[in-house]
Order: C-alpha cells, then sequence, then structure tokens
C-alpha cells in the first residue's frame, strides 16, 4: 500500500513558528485526564523532508489547529494535512500507522477541544463532498462523503423533495463525525435514516458496515468505542418522499429555534450528553454557573451546556469551566455529567 515505510514517506513543506508554551504555576488536578482525555504518546522524530505524497497530499508541518474547530481553541499539530480523496487518506493512515505516529482525522473541528500544547502527531482534515442520490418510488438512497456538512445535506435533499434529514439543518460539523457520535437533535438522530457507513481502517482495508454493526445508541457507537477508530468515509442513509416546501419549511424553523435559543459565539457544540430524564444545561444553570467565565471562555448565558469562546480563550480555560460544571452539578445533584465534546492532543502541560 502506498505510503508505508521506506521511500512511501511522505514529505513536509513550510514549518512554521515556534510552538507557544505557558507556565501554569500552582500544581492542580490533570483537567484532560479527569474528563477522558489522555497524553500524548510522545513528539514524532522521524526525518521529514520538503515534498508531497505520491497522491499529491500535501502534509504540512508544525500548523495551528485553532482555525480548524469550532472553538477556535488549541495549539499546533507537528503535522497535517488536507485530502478529499479516499486513496489520499488511505495514504496518510498507512504511513502514520506504519511509523507508529499517532494520527487523527477532523472535519470541521466541531465537538474538539485541542490542548493548548496542540498534537503530537498527523491531523487529517477530510474536505470531501461529494453526494449522490439514488431516487426509488418508496424512498432515497443518499450517499455522502464524510467531510459534507450536516447542513448542505439536510438543505439539498430537502430541496430534492426528500423528508427525514431535517433534523441535522443546525447541527455543526460534518456527516463523518456526525455518524460516529450519532449526532441528533429535535427528536431525530442518524440511527434513524442510516442505512451503512464505509469505513477505512489503520491497515488500508476499507469496510462497508451495515447498521446493526454500528450500535448506534445516544451520543455513542461502536466506531467512537473501538481503538483504533476506523475512520468513516462515507455513509448511506434513506429518506422518504416529501413536498419540498415543507421540508424546507421545516429547515427554516428549526435554524430560526438554534437562533432564539443556543450561542451564536465560538463554541464546540454541546458540552455535556443529557443524563436520563434531565437536561445538563437546566442542572448547570441550576447550579449557579451560567454565564460564569474563567479567562477568554464562559459558560453561555443563552444556553448553560454550550460553553463559548468570548474572544483568546484557550483550552485550559475551556477544561477547567467543564471541570467547574462537573463538579458543582455532582455536588449538588448527585449527578456525573458526561462530556459529549472529545479531548484531543498533548495535555501533559497540565500538572498531574
Amino acid at each position: 500500500m502506498p505510503g508505508r515505510g521506506g521511500g512511501g514517506e511522505p514529505r513536509v513543506i513550510h514549518g512554521a513558528a515556534g510552538r507557544h508554551h505557558r507556565d501554569y504555576g500552582s500544581r492542580r488536578r490533570h483537567p484532560a485526564r479527569e474528563l477522558g482525555g489522555r497524553r500524548a504518546r510522545g513528539v514524532v522524530t522521524t526525518a521529514l523532508h520538503l515534498g508531497r505524497l505520491s497522491s499529491g497530499t500535501r502534509v504540512d508541518r508544525n500548523v495551528a489547529l485553532a482555525p480548524y474547530t469550532s472553538l477556535r481553541v488549541g495549539g499546533r499539530a507537528d503535522l497535517f494535512a488536507i485530502t478529499e480523496e479516499v486513496e489520499g487518506l488511505r495514504e496518510l493512515v498507512g504511513w502514520a500507522a506504519g511509523q507508529g505516529i499517532p494520527w487523527r482525522v477532523i472535519g470541521r473541528g466541531s465537538n474538539l477541544v485541542i490542548a493548548d500544547r496542540g498534537f503530537r502527531g498527523l491531523i487529517i482534515r477530510m474536505e470531501s463532498t461529494r453526494l449522490t442520490i439514488v431516487e426509488e418510488d418508496a424512498g432515497a438512497l443518499v450517499t455522502a462523503s464524510a467531510g459534507t456538512s450536516l447542513a448542505h445535506l439536510a438543505r439539498e435533499t430537502a430541496a430534492r423533495g426528500w423528508t427525514g434529514f431535517e433534523f441535522a439543518a443546525a447541527i455543526p460539523g460534518t456527516l463523518g463525525g456526525a455518524v460516529v457520535q450519532n449526532a441528533g437533535a429535535h427528536a431525530g438522530d442518524m440511527r434513524g435514516v442510516l442505512r451503512s457507513a464505509r469505513v477505512l481502517r489503520d491497515d488500508g482495508s476499507v469496510d462497508d458496515l451495515p447498521l446493526s454493526a454500528l450500535d448506534l445508541s445516544y451520543r455513542d457507537s461502536a466506531l467512537k468505542r473501538a481503538s483504533p477508530r476506523p475512520v468513516v468515509v462515507e455513509a448511506t442513509f434513506v429518506l422518504k418522499p416529501s413536498p419540498a416546501a415543507e421540508a424546507l419549511a421545516r429547515i427554516d424553523e428549526i435554524r430560526h429555534w438554534r437562533r432564539e435559543h443556543q450561542p451564536t459565539e465560538m463554541s464546540a457544540g454541546s458540552t455535556f450528553t443529557n443524563p436520563p430524564g434531565e437536561f445538563a444545561g437546566r442542572l448547570i444553570e441550576r447550579a449557579g454557573l451560567k454565564g460564569r467565565a474563567i479567562g477568554g471562555a464562559a459558560i453561555s448565558t443563552r444556553h448553560a451546556n454550550f460553553i463559548v469562546n468570548q474572544g483568546g480563550a484557550s483550552a485550559e480555560d475551556v477544561a477547567s469551566l467543564i471541570c467547574l460544571a462537573r463538579s458543582e452539578v455532582e455536588r449538588r445533584f448527585g449527578i456525573a455529567l458526561v462530556p459529549e465534546v472529545e479531548f484531543l492532543g498533548d495535555w501533559s502541560e497540565f500538572p498531574a
């Protein structure tokens, strides 16, 4: 397979400014470790040179990750690549796995809190946006690549007279992450429309997994629990016929509701999953934390299950607010909130 070992080694072009470090002073509990994040497995030391992969994919070194996330926090990646093709992704993943270099695929960077020290490895951004619709009398089979935005999918299918995906019209992010998370809103989720997902494994193999094999549940899936985690490259879902005007009107309602009830500032999306029979945002508000700020981050005054970047926030600010919300809700109500956001990168800057 291209990209494994020896002559298949990708080469890196233009490095950026030196990595930024901060002194956090007194020792305290490691927020990412408390919340399920992991320390990095080590800095990439493989010798890399100028150039491109055989697929034409460029690999850059020392790239700032904050602009590639919806929260706009986080440090730099040792290695960074953007690809639109499965073969480019296969080559990148194969090379990184063969070299023992940590890697992670992202879409639009929602649902992520990236450490201030960045990611010691390779970040791959998927930007593929292919969409095909096979129309039948009883419904439509819609196949889209992982980098397609959920908002685009919702509006495109609704405009063609197909219903079922409107729930995703205001969910930030792309299809690949939505499958892994079983993303949902407004009484709908991926489990309700998904038929199958095509995934790439780190050994280069590609599998088509039916819905039953994905084991989707509330904000969870077999893919999310797997280690190493397979990468969704495309997904197929089933929609039903509907007058386009009705489906589009529903999308407009959902988007209006979001503007009225959720923050428009930079955020990673919902911070916690909802406990059984409760709402995380309501618990955080009842704990008196709505509007609480640490550094440049704050618990939204519009919806307490969102942490927003008010400008200049660090990942530490965000993680500290998450820890505060968890500890206060558990202290007051005996309920342990579970983060919906994922922690990524080198969190070793926080003292143990």
